[in-house]
Formats: structure tokens, C-alpha cells, sequence
């Protein structure tokens, strides 16, 4: 009896454990479903959206100055002096006598040497004939043997005295030589002289109006040699009467003339291009 009943007690023991442990299904067929662990699967890695190249601005290039486009226009002739594109060959700076000038009393004028400048004074007594006194310039500055030279000086009056002097140049003594002089503030004369005589046709020494501005006190006179013809300037600009054509000089001097009753010359000049 007692075994009996233990086996019915081990028949519903083993019948309650297979309630617990199984899933029934509608067609009475046992599936068993094997549950695994879900893995985390990590977040799709978004891409961010990549950022478009930036787009270097082209480096501007230098640019040269704007240039100037030359338009053809129609001017006057131009009457100004051109720069002169020579080498200096002569220069009398006045700071000493070694080009030996004229010093002293001479026939009615007063000849000096001082603070940089050439002196010329009337004395007594007085002369009728304008003073004149000259060098001879270095034999490798010669004149007549230039394609073109220019020549110029500074002249100054004290105020209130009237300007009569001027250039010599081409000069071999007092009666050879080629004359550039200013009288007054209204008047030039340009004259060539041959032995003593002047030439109606050719630099007759006729007075004449510049029709160029003359200070009272100071101004610079030009003489330029261009080619076959002379020019003569004051203070830079073209005088009315200029230029002429230019013929050989007797003599390769340079200096001055004057009949003021006194006058200054200084910085004296001679540039050249040799033929």
C-alpha cells in the first residue's frame, strides 16, 4: 500500500515539472524557441555632411601703374629750352682765379673775383664801349668740333640798376667773337662780329624785343647749339629772335660783355656732345 502511493506521488511530481518547462502551440506540436541575448548594436554612424571646398579667391596679380594712353593733340611749337642730356665739361664756379679771368682796372671798367661770382663795374673815367673779357676754353671742349653744345650763366644787377651785358662765345679777341646780350628788361641783342664788322643778314646785333619774361635783377641766359642752328634763351624759354643758323667761330673762347654800371656773372656752364 505504501508502495502504491509513492509511485502516484512521484507520477504527479514528474507531471507538475514538464507544466513548467514547456510552450504548447495550437497544432499540438511542441516548438522550442531558443532566445539569445540581443547583442547592443551600436548607432549607424551618421556621416556628417562634409563641407564644400572653399574656393581661394585668385591672388591678384600686381598691377604696373595705370598707364597713360598717348593720344595725338596738336600743340604749338614748344619754345622752352630741353633739358640738357650732356656731360658737364666746363664749369667756372668763381671760387678761385685759375682759369685766369681779368682782374683789375682796364679800360674804364672794374674786373673782380668774389663770393662766387665775376664782377664787372664802370670806373673813371667812363668808357663808350662796352667791357669784354674772355678764356680760352680746354682743347677737348671745343665748340666748333661739338654735334651740339650749350652754354650758360646766371647774370645779376643789384635792384634798381638797368641790365645791359650778356654772353660772349666763339671768341678769338675782342673783334672775333659771337654776342648774346640783354638791355633793359625789353631788348636783346644777338651779334656776330668778323674783324670788327657785323653782317646785315646774320646776327646784325639789331635790338629787338625778347617776347619772353626778364626779371630786373636776375636772369640766366642760354645759348644752345642743336644740330645746324643756334638758339638763344632767357630764363629757359626761346627769344622771338632765334635761332639762327649756326656758322664756325673764329676763336673757342667764352666770357662776357657789359656796359652796366655793374654786373654779376656766376655759374657758369659748358656742356657738349663731341662730333
Amino acid at each position: 500500500m505504501r508502495l502504491v502511493f509513492f509511485i502516484s506521488l512521484l507520477i504527479v511530481s514528474t507531471t507538475s515539472w514538464a507544466q513548467e518547462t514547456t510552450v504548447g502551440s495550437a497544432t499540438s506540436d511542441w516548438v522550442y524557441i531558443r532566445v539569445k541575448r540581443a547583442t547592443p548594436t551600436p548607432p549607424p554612424v551618421t556621416a556628417s555632411p562634409s563641407t564644400p571646398p572653399v574656393a581661394t579667391p585668385p591672388v591678384a596679380r600686381p598691377r604696373p601703374d595705370t598707364a597713360v594712353v598717348s593720344r595725338p593733340t596738336t600743340t604749338a611749337p614748344n619754345r622752352t629750352a630741353p633739358a640738357a642730356p650732356n656731360a658737364l665739361q666746363f664749369r667756372e664756379s668763381f671760387e678761385s682765379n685759375r682759369n685766369l679771368w681779368l682782374i683789375g682796372r682796364r679800360n674804364g671798367y672794374e674786373f673782380e673775383i668774389a663770393k662766387g661770382g665775376y664782377y664787372i663795374r664802370k670806373a673813371l673815367p667812363p668808357s663808350p664801349k662796352p667791357a669784354q673779357c674772355y678764356i680760352k676754353l680746354p682743347q677737348s671742349v671745343n665748340l666748333n668740333r661739338a654735334a651740339s653744345f650749350t652754354v650758360t650763366v646766371d647774370m645779376v644787377v643789384p635792384p634798381g640798376v638797368k641790365p645791359d651785358a650778356g654772353l660772349l662765345i666763339g671768341v678769338k679777341d675782342a673783334e672775333n667773337n659771337c654776342q648774346f646780350r640783354l638791355v633793359g628788361t625789353n631788348q636783346i641783342s644777338i651779334k656776330t662780329v668778323v674783324n670788327g664788322t657785323t653782317f646785315a643778314q646774320y646776327m646784325p646785333g639789331k635790338l629787338t624785343a625778347p617776347q619772353v619774361p626778364v626779371d630786373p635783377v636776375q636772369n640766366t641766359l642760354m645759348i644752345r647749339k642743336a644740330g645746324d642752328k643756334l638758339h638763344f634763351y632767357i630764363n629757359g624759354r626761346e627769344v622771338e629772335n632765334s635761332p639762327h643758323e649756326f656758322r664756325l667761330f673764329n676763336g673757342n673762347g667764352i666770357g662776357f660783355i657789359s656796359a652796366s654800371t655793374t654786373v654779376k656773372f656766376l655759374n657758369l656752364q659748358v656742356q657738349l656732345v663731341p662730333d
